[in-house]
């Protein structure tokens, strides 16, 4: 995922990259959050609880060092 996200913030100008999976799905969670994804918070879609996480293009640039 890190990878992805420096490809991301290279190719765009984008300032936010936006990841989400079901809250339930905690694995994924922890995954996003090992790998420097922020959690932004909670939503309701399809009438099951999702998450959001982002990461930031400072974020990129940190990873990079």
């Amino acid at each position: 995922m890190g990878l992805i996200a420096g490809w991301f913030f290279a190719q765009t100008a984008d300032d936010v990259l936006i990841a989400t999976t079901q809250q339930a799905n905690q694995r994924t969670c922890r995954l996003l959050e090992r790998v420097g994804a922020m959690r932004a918070g909670t939503f309701e879609q399809y009438g099951i609880q999702q998450v959001r996480f982002e990461f930031h293009r400072e974020w990129s640039a940190r990873a990079a060092d």
